[in-house]
């Protein structure tokens, strides 16, 4: 049987492990915390090109050193045709049209923008994996997964969007240890 043209997609690969840490009393919230700031990453690494950030920060006037005048609302509506197809920049440019129309500008604009789209991020795929856990495991399962991703989810949200303030690009994580040996089992 089908869920027909509302089955949701699945998820990526870094949050799919984020979910599973979650799911399982197994991993310490440190492991969970590690894999949720992960998923956060990958997401932006993989849908934001430094070429948009740099635009955005151009259109703000970020790079110089103190814009007299706020951006209008027509430059930032403008970004959300570069990079067609990525539904991260679609939030980024609806973000920055927000921060125009209430005439935000420089590093205060780019960090308002940032934050707001990363915590709209981090809402959309709470959401999608609660629709995942909802269809295939109990209510008080998807809840308790649920519980276990909204502190390291705020958490990395805020680190990452702090980290894009000072850097513009995210660093790339090292990669998560796993447990290899049969003396290495779950972390008590």
């Amino acid at each position: 049987m089908s869920d027909g043209p509302h089955r949701c997609l699945n998820m990526r690969k870094a949050w799919k492990d984020a979910a599973q840490a979650a799911a399982s009393p197994a991993f310490s919230e440190d492991e969970v915390r590690q894999r949720v700031a992960r998923a956060v990453r990958d997401d932006w690494l993989k849908e934001v090109p430094t070429s948009f950030m740099t635009e955005l920060r151009r259109v703000f006037g970020a790079e110089d050193q103190g814009s007299l005048m706020a951006p209008s609302v027509d430059a930032a509506t403008a970004l959300a045709g570069l990079v067609p197809g990525s539904a991260f920049v679609a939030v980024l440019s609806e973000c920055a049209e927000d921060a125009a129309a209430r005439g935000l500008a420089g590093e205060t604009a780019i960090a308002d923008i940032t934050s707001a789209a990363l915590e709209d991020r981090a809402e959309r795929s709470l959401r999608h994996i609660q629709e995942i856990y909802q269809r295939e495991s109990s209510t008080g399962h998807t809840r308790q997964v649920l519980d276990r991703l909204a502190v390291p989810l705020t958490k990395a949200v805020s680190d990452l969007a702090g980290e894009l303030g000072n850097h513009g690009r995210p660093a790339r994580l090292a990669p998560i240890a796993r447990a290899v040996g049969i003396e290495e089992g779950p972390r008590l």
